[in-house]
């Protein structure tokens, strides 16, 4: 079985070649993801048709690069489950459920706050192409030798080149504007602000090229190169092509990049269909059971081995660290840091990411600073006075009104902390004079893969509606 073959796929009529390809670029981390989402069963792959997705995280370190795996297995499981049938609206229904799972995930666990990632999705099925797209990832086509972009970006200078085409202001001063990569819209938001989904399939000819990237491809290589490459080289080789003519190039900021090469054969015989399916069932059963997993590429195995000997690792920290008859307890001084450097990063984010990435600006609430402070109410006493927290924001260089409007909310929630306690029968009372030093382990379960990363770099400076990515 050659590798040639298991490059080709098959979408319930049409036969196609298809390359894939990643690099990390100059950055420190990877944030981009991607994955093909190929049903072994021929009435499913009629039905469901193949799933692309192409993910490009933003907000640093683990944030982006979690956001992105996130988007692009949440994507697959959820167009899985949606009724076969109306393409467009299981693609919008998986954006939202997806949407969710991301923003909940910072809800959940303060490291990932603010998180976020673009997601473009492409379905192939009986010759046609559909499509949903949040943030800036491109679709293109290549057809009869001419490049054309296929979705919409949902970003500040999108919406200035708009504005300069209207005439409402000039092309040089939408070229000039600071911050033009901000995204508008994004996966981790609240809601889903703009989504670019075609609502009807396009007809593929034979011949034709479909490319999905990140910024850290078209944001670097041109145009002309990108439609070149493609046209010259088949899928399988063009992908890696792509790469090697972008990071040629030199640039110092580099992002990462990723890349899905997808050439249209044409339509394909009964015989050619069987084929395909028959050489992919194959090797599947080359891969143990338990290393397969529908919809993730089998290169992704190990991948997922190492991710689960990490989880159950972090799991034994959590647990022994939680588990000890006699709990090691920090002083409240350590409480009162730790709660501040919390603080600090919730206002930081409302402002922007600090450092490479920003952030979409949102007002912090009342409830977010509460979430923050009742870990502390539940370390120290309840009577214990406030200057511990205020020494600390003022360390962490909140500003004077932040103070103000925590030191507020904390004396309110002793004030009714303590006036709970105190209708409480007596020996449902926690002891005065004792503290409960217990503290949640923080595991990083939450960066297990499942797909694997082919070495493509975190997305050139992507922004959000508010920062910088």
């Amino acid at each position: 079985m050659s590798r040639q073959s298991l490059d080709q796929l098959w979408d319930g009529s049409f036969l196609y070649s298809y390359g894939q390809g990643q690099h990390q670029g100059r950055r420190a981390y990877q944030e981009d993801f991607f994955g093909l989402d190929e049903p072994g069963m021929e009435e499913e792959i009629q039905s469901r048709g193949l799933l692309f997705v192409l993910a490009d995280g933003m907000g640093g370190s683990s944030k982006g690069d979690t956001a992105s795996v996130m988007a692009v297995e949440n994507m697959m499981r959820f167009y899985r489950d949606q009724p076969p049938g109306n393409i467009p609206s299981a693609l919008s229904v998986s954006l939202e459920k997806t949407n969710e799972a991301i923003f909940r995930k910072g809800l959940e666990d303060r490291r990932y706050w603010k998180m976020g990632t673009t997601c473009l999705s492409v379905v192939l099925r009986r010759g046609k192409i559909y499509f949903a797209s949040v943030g800036d990832s491109h679709l293109y086509l290549v057809r009869d030798g001419h490049l054309q972009r296929l979705t919409d970006d949902h970003s500040i200078g999108a919406e200035l080149d708009e504005k300069a085409r209207s005439g409402d202001i000039t092309t040089d001063e939408a070229k000039a504007a600071a911050g033009r990569s901000k995204l508008t819209s994004f996966l981790g938001d609240r809601q889903i602000r703009r989504v670019h989904v075609s609502r009807d399939g396009m007809t593929l000819r034979k011949n034709d090229r479909l490319v999905l990237c990140s910024d850290g491809l078209y944001g670097f290589l041109s145009p002309e190169d990108i439609r070149a490459t493609v046209t010259k080289l088949p899928a399988r080789l063009a992908a890696g092509a792509l790469i090697e003519k972008t990071m040629g190039l030199g640039f110092e900021d580099q992002d990462n990049i990723t890349v899905q090469v997808i050439e249209v054969m044409g339509p394909a015989t009964k015989a050619q269909a069987q084929r395909i399916l028959r050489m992919k069932q194959q090797a599947r059963r080359k891969v143990p059971k338990r290393d397969q997993k529908r919809g993730i590429p089998m290169w992704a195995a190990a991948a997922a081995a190492f991710g689960f000997l990490g989880i159950l690792f972090a799991a034994y920290l959590f647990i022994s660290s939680g588990s000890s008859a006699v709990p090691a307890k920090k002083s409240a001084p350590d409480f009162y840091v730790q709660t501040a450097e919390k603080l600090r990063v919730l206002f930081d984010d409302a402002d922007g990411f600090s450092g490479e990435d920003d952030v979409d600006p949102s007002p912090v609430t009342d409830e977010e600073i509460r979430e923050i402070l009742e870990g502390l109410i539940r370390q120290t006493r309840v009577d214990a006075m406030p200057e511990g927290l205020e020494s600390a924001i003022k360390e962490k260089a909140l500003s004077e009104d932040d103070q103000k409007r925590v030191l507020a909310i904390w004396s309110e929630m002793k004030a009714d902390t303590k006036s709970s306690e105190e209708q409480t029968d007596e020996t449902e009372k926690m002891p005065e004079t004792s503290e409960n030093g217990s503290v949640t382990g923080e595991t990083d379960a939450g960066n297990g893969k499942t797909v694997k990363k082919e070495g493509v770099v975190p997305q050139s400076q992507k922004e959000t509606e508010g920062g910088n990515r």
